[in-house]
């Protein structure tokens, strides 16, 4: 449990967000979650491995794509903070504020997941067309960018084509991210392959500042990742995940849900999302 007496100024299912005026105190809680609601019990130094996860995708893509990083150095905490500092080392950033593109990047490179349930259904991984008599696992023809739209906390988000992307968006900015995001992924799984660990897919968030787009990586590269074996396990993604699928045998999402903490606030209408709002005022204006 966080420890922090500094009420955060916004919180995700995992993550307490401090407003530092130009900058944002990202603090990574042990907090896991399943169908998008907090269960009761922690993982002890979660918040850590996440948060040094990030850092060192941050460090290594620092050619190909542009970040909110500040800094991670327990020396770098606001005066405030420190008194916290031992719970803190390891699970904290400073980022820079942006403009947050209201669409979550979901690249996939293998076939596994709510991708083959899609694909058992239709022959397809949201819409995109696959040959026939692929199996659970296997490498896809090309990678593929399937897009979702961004859900406030509590609800889930939902997946779109690219061209429902670019009209929440604009092409520009719907563009950019498939652009990054593929390439983001593609950069990665084959440091990945090389270390033998398979990046099945994974998500990606991306936001303005200073007139550019940059990558925020929260979990991203966390997830989808089986060691390699001559054939594909079926895979066991990150804690979230697993957690998830550990629970779906229990029964539907609403059995699950009765035991499971519900976040607090629910999103507005989908078609009138805070987050889509925000992007597009600040589009109109640019």
């Amino acid at each position: 449990m966080n420890p922090i007496t500094i009420k955060p100024d916004a919180q995700g299912k995992v993550r307490d967000i401090y407003d530092l005026g130009d900058t944002l105190l990202f603090v990574a809680t042990d907090r896991i979650s399943a169908f998008d609601y907090i269960l009761e019990d922690e993982i002890p130094h979660k918040g850590q491995v996440l948060t040094q996860i990030s850092c060192f995708w941050f460090e290594l893509l620092e050619g190909v794509v542009e970040n909110h990083l500040v800094s991670s150095d327990v020396n770098d905490l606001p005066e405030q903070f420190k008194e916290w500092s031992d719970y803190l080392n390891g699970r904290f950033m400073i980022v820079k504020k942006a403009q947050m593109i209201p669409i979550e990047c979901i690249v996939r490179g293998y076939l596994t997941g709510s991708g083959f349930k899609d694909y058992q259904k239709t022959g397809s991984v949201c819409g995109i067309e696959l040959p026939s008599g692929l199996q659970n696992s296997a490498k896809l023809p090309q990678t593929l960018f399937t897009p979702s739209t961004k859900a406030e906390i509590g609800d889930h988000d939902e997946n779109i084509s690219f061209e429902r992307a670019v009209e929440i968006v604009g092409e520009k900015a719907a563009t950019d991210i498939r652009d990054l995001s593929l390439k983001v992924y593609e950069t990665a799984a084959e440091h990945a392959r090389k270390q033998g660990i398979i990046i099945a897919d994974t998500k990606f968030e991306f936001g303005v500042l200073d007139g550019r787009t940059r990558c925020s990586l929260p979990t991203a590269l966390a997830s989808g990742a089986p060691t390699i074996t001559k054939w594909a396990v079926s895979r066991q993604a990150s804690t979230s995940s697993s957690c998830a699928t550990g629970l779906t045998p229990i029964g539907t999402a609403r059995a699950i849900r009765r035991i499971c903490r519900p976040t607090l606030s629910r999103r507005p209408p989908r078609s009138t999302s805070r987050h889509t709002r925000s992007f597009r005022a600040a589009r109109s204006t640019s």
